[in-house]
């Protein structure tokens, strides 16, 4: 528990339509709304074979979520499938697909490991140390300077306390109102301030395989941007669907979000042999140069990717430009 006083912490809790939001600054000037209301009871409804069967319809290879159901169940449907296999075709022939499968697989991780085969894994890997920092206004030298301005993180979370994970009833609205939303913060991003996002992140929590939690990380320039971007009708209407009955609806489903605005000089970060990810794999606002035709006017977006080679990127106060 955090209480007044503790290390610059502080509390400070408000209602909104019903629901207490607690919001916990620091003194690294960040934000964070966390939901305190609480459920004593939740009433799970049924998956009908019906709803199953469209779900799969309608997207038949990504329609479930490997954090979903346990390694075990996993595991069950496998056995299942090779069980119906061995009941159906003469044994010989039942047995023949796991083992190739299998040998398949291996040779082929050893001929990739050793170089006979492109490894599709490499793809995009940036070799070496790297830093992603505020570009150029320019945008044609690698950034220089450490940390210049303040970066916006916004981390929105969904989880799912129901027994057939994202298959549970409310699942499909909730994930059109998220795409739209992205898609809202894509097409407006220079008015957003929007630098882009990581994919669906899984979270696994330690001893518990009961419940599927999804955590997305996205990065802005200004929070005005941010607010801006909440403020619109993409994002107003999956919010006033959730506040005015599918919360209730739909108790199964959580929805969290965390906000940090974090002031320039007091971020940083390093990459070494990694594809771009997180911040790195952000891209961010520059005036065109002259005689340059860009499909958004005046503005292209590029990334602040550079070596992070030298004393100057050397360690975190270094990338933050603080001295010793």
């Amino acid at each position: 528990m955090y209480r007044q006083g503790d290390g610059g912490i502080w509390n400070e809790v408000s209602q909104y339509d019903g629901v207490c939001y607690r919001h916990i600054k620091v003194h690294c000037c960040c934000s964070l709304p966390i939901i305190t209301n609480s459920i004593s009871h939740i009433e799970y409804s049924p998956l009908s074979a019906h709803s199953l069967l469209l779900k799969i319809m309608r997207n038949p290879l990504g329609f479930i979520n490997l954090n979903d159901f346990s390694i075990s169940t996993w595991l069950l449907f496998g056995a299942s499938i090779q069980c119906l296999l061995v009941a159906s075709l003469p044994r010989n022939v039942a047995l023949l697909p796991p083992f190739a499968l299998l040998l398949l697989r291996i040779l082929r991780a050893y001929l990739q490991a050793n170089g006979y085969l492109r490894n599709p894994r490499e793809s995009g890997v940036t070799i070496g140390r790297h830093t992603w920092q505020i570009p150029s206004k320019h945008g044609s030298q690698p950034p220089a300077t450490h940390a210049s301005e303040s970066v916006v993180v916004l981390v929105l979370a969904a989880s799912w306390a129901h027994p057939n994970g994202r298959l549970s009833p409310g699942s499909e609205e909730v994930g059109g109102y998220f795409r739209k939303m992205w898609n809202d913060a894509e097409t407006n991003r220079e008015k957003y301030g929007y630098l882009g996002h990581t994919p669906e992140l899984g979270a696994i929590e330690s001893g518990n395989d009961k419940s599927t939690t999804t955590v997305t990380l996205s990065y802005w320039k200004t929070l005005d941007g941010l607010y801006a971007f909440t403020s619109a009708k993409a994002h107003m209407n999956g919010q006033l669907w959730w506040e005015r009955g599918a919360m209730d609806e739909y108790p199964h489903i959580g929805i969290a979000h965390e906000v940090y605005e974090v002031p320039a000089g007091n971020w940083e970060n390093v990459f070494h042999n990694f594809k771009p990810f997180g911040i790195s794999a952000t891209t961010y606002p520059v005036p065109s140069s002259v005689g340059e035709t860009e499909k958004n006017g005046s503005t292209r977006w590029i990334s602040g990717l550079r070596s992070a080679d030298g004393k100057e990127w050397k360690d975190s106060r270094a990338r933050m430009g603080r001295r010793l």
